[in-house]
């Protein structure tokens, strides 16, 4: 049986470089999962305000908030992790 397959828009808002810099990132994403190749991809984020990505999710009545894990990071300095496709 397999997964059910839903559309979410995003909307991105930064600068060109980071905004190409993502979607190379996303599109890295969907090139492993077609070709069934289990990768890491690790995403850096410049703190001094450089890095700054606005995300919209247009199409959700509900507020998606940060994460706690996010938070935590912020907090402790570790990274996070989030398992795609498992």
């Amino acid at each position: 049986m397999g997964r059910t397959r839903k559309v979410m828009k995003v909307e991105l808002i930064g600068e060109g470089g980071d905004l190409i810099k993502l979607a190379a990132a996303l599109r890295s994403m969907e090139y492993f999962g077609n070709i069934g190749a289990s990768r890491d991809i690790s995403l850096f984020i410049d703190g001094d305000g450089a890095g700054q990505v606005k995300v919209v999710f247009p199409d959700f009545d509900e507020e998606l908030p940060v994460p706690a894990e996010a938070k935590e990071a912020a907090d402790t300095g570790k990274g996070i992790r989030y398992m795609i496709g498992d």
